[in-house]
């Protein structure tokens, strides 16, 4: 009776760590992302500075391991995103053919692979400046 107690326990476990594990997989980052980058610009002989939004739009899409490519515009410039998902990390690297926006975003995917959370770096224009994009469609 002992050995059968014990088969069985030894049996259970092995049947609940299955299921424990039996997680959904991570998501994709795919799909078409939006938001506001907001900043403060500095007074300039153009600007007279203060607070700066300006539109971004990325069309992002995943391969099978987790690199990152698409396209989009940070306010009117038209701009190419490559980088890398390693869920829940994200690093997209901008870069735009004036090199006015090249830059990169480090950041997190949400959950649900709605929410790209995190800060934009570009030079010593922009260091850390919180950006979330927000999934619009896949």
């Amino acid at each position: 009776m002992r050995l059968l107690t014990t088969v069985l326990i030894i049996l259970l476990g092995i049947a609940s760590a299955r299921c424990d594990s039996a997680e959904d997989p991570p998501p994709a980052l795919q799909g078409r992302f939006e938001g506001t980058f907001t900043y403060i610009a500095e007074p300039g002989p153009f600007s007279p500075g203060g607070p700066v939004s300006q539109p971004w739009v990325l069309t992002l899409q995943e391969d099978t391991r987790g690199g990152v490519t698409g396209t989009g515009r940070l306010d009117k410039t038209p701009i190419t995103v490559t980088g890398t998902h390693d869920h829940p990390d994200v690093t997209l690297e901008f870069t735009d053919d004036q090199a006015a926006f090249a830059g990169r975003f480090t950041g997190t995917l949400s959950r649900d692979g709605r929410v790209l959370d995190g800060v934009y770096n570009f030079t010593f224009f922009f260091v850390n400046n919180p950006l979330t994009l927000s999934m619009i469609r896949i």
